[in-house]
């Protein structure tokens, strides 16, 4: 397993297979496609420990795997790190499995072999969707610690927040939206 670059903008897209040859060809299609940050993961064990210390965008995972199977690894994924979405990608093309997959928070459900295009787009919108959560994740605790800052700092009649109306005036919200916070 590498250990990969943390960057606060683009935590990497972690590849979770048993089969080293899947793992270096998802990888080549990922950087050739400009998603420089990739961890590879070839034992499924190494994969929870990795996020209690690492971050991820988007993880890659295999379903059939030995010591511990993607089909046991997901709910613990979804359970320990939600904001993470997880693509399964397997041989395995029983609608069941599917199914059961998605409906424990798989974000998307690919059969062996993917088509390169496919792949990238995928992992693409995936990762589009963690930045967004956490671009919004972002926002709210901005926007909460702003309120708490100004409702428990100054009085509403306080030459600073008084300071600050025209500002604030900008940010009405529009009819129906409700706040912006």
């Amino acid at each position: 397993m590498k250990k990969p670059r943390q960057d606060l903008l683009s935590p990497p897209v972690i590849l979770v297979d048993d089969e080293d040859s899947i793992l270096q060809s998802f990888s080549l299609y990922l950087r050739s496609s400009g998603l420089k940050q990739v961890v590879s993961i070839q034992d499924s064990r190494e994969l929870l420990p990795f996020l209690s210390k690492n971050e991820g965008s988007v993880i890659l995972l295999d379903l059939f795997m030995p010591h511990m199977s993607g089909i046991q690894l997901l709910p613990e994924i979804k359970a320990k790190h939600p904001e993470i979405p997880v693509i399964v990608i397997t041989a395995s093309q029983e609608v069941s499995t599917a199914v059961n997959c998605m409906r424990d928070g798989a974000f998307d459900y690919m059969v062996k072999p993917v088509e390169k295009s496919r792949l990238v787009s995928a992992v693409k919108r995936a990762v589009e969707i963690f930045s967004l959560r956490r671009k919004s994740a972002l926002l709210k605790s901005i926007c909460s610690t702003i309120t708490y800052i100004t409702v428990n700092r100054f009085p509403p009649s306080s030459p600073e927040i008084n300071g600050c109306v025209p500002f604030f005036n900008i940010w009405k919200p529009l009819p129906g939206r409700g706040n912006l916070c």
